[in-house]
């Protein structure tokens, strides 16, 4: 069997499903995220194993998310989101 080439590999995974998160902290700010689990993604933020910046301000509320059909999709929106004042953020 021959290994993939990185086009094929890049291009399957631009191909899965991806959601973008938000979560409102403890101290009532807001941590934008993009996972292809996102179950999974939000067990590992409040049990303390996402990043330092949501480990640090649990407990943690999911206030946002949509799926998108490509990895690339969701990523580019959880950009465009992190562009946004916070004042934004919570409309």
């Amino acid at each position: 069997m021959e290994n993939p080439s990185d086009e094929s590999v890049v291009a399957t995974v631009a191909s899965w499903r991806s959601s973008i998160y938000i979560l409102r902290c403890r101290d009532g700010s807001f941590y934008t995220g993009s996972t292809v689990d996102l179950e999974l993604r939000l067990a590992q933020h409040q049990f303390g194993e996402g990043g330092d910046y949501t480990r640090r301000r649990r407990p943690l509320q999911l206030v946002w998310s949509s799926e998108f059909s490509r990895v690339d999709e969701a990523f580019e929106w959880e950009r465009r989101i992190h562009g946004w004042s916070e004042r934004r953020s919570c409309s």
